[in-house]
């Protein structure tokens, strides 16, 4: 497994491409616009491998990523805050008990 600081360069330099990208498409809009237009269905299928299908390659498949579950981490992270009443009410109220464990 790739460490941890590799991985997030990675993923940095992916969010960075793709967001140059979209800029770049943005700032072009009128020139791109109608070949976008033109072939929908192309641009639709081209979006979902660029910014769905490359991403999760590159993470799950090139740097052998394990996909993780947030939400354990984050039960656990709001029991223990709504324990100590830190959490907020809107979460948390304190007419009534804390559910997290």
């Amino acid at each position: 497994m790739i460490s941890f600081d590799t991985t997030s360069l990675v993923k940095t330099i992916i969010v960075i491409g793709l967001a140059a990208t979209v800029l770049l498409l943005f700032a072009n809009r009128r020139r791109v616009g109608p070949f976008l237009q033109r072939n929908e269905r192309v641009t639709t299928y081209t979006t979902f491998v660029l910014l769905r299908l490359v991403p999760f390659l590159c993470v799950y498949v090139v740097l052998n990523q394990e996909p993780r579950n947030d939400v354990e981490f984050f039960y656990r992270k709001a029991g223990g805050l709504c324990r100590a009443n830190s959490f907020t009410a809107t979460f948390c109220p304190t007419t009534r008990p804390c559910l997290v464990t």
